[in-house]
């Protein structure tokens, strides 16, 4: 991909989105849509071999965030051991 990641909601304006990191869990999550991916490959595809030392708990954040700012425009679950994201 190429380009920031970026949102737009119904009425055309930009949905924050929120840090770069959580961008990338989005943009990860997109590429897999519709598909289950695991915790651990979408934490090596964000961080690679440096993540976070708590990296659970960034994760679980993002998560909820990505929830809060997409709303009903997405379904983001918990799915097989990772999470699908469902457009």
């Amino acid at each position: 991909m190429l380009g920031p990641v970026r949102v737009l909601g119904a009425d055309g304006q930009e949905v924050p989105l929120g840090p770069p990191q959580q961008r990338a869990v989005l943009a990860v999550l997109l590429l897999q849509e519709g598909c289950s991916i695991s915790y651990d490959a979408l934490v090596d595809a964000v961080w690679g071999s440096q993540p976070p030392r708590h990296v659970g708990n960034v994760v679980q954040k993002y998560v909820s965030g990505l929830r809060r700012f997409l709303g009903d425009a997405v379904d983001l679950t918990c799915a097989g051991g990772g999470l699908r994201l469902t457009a």
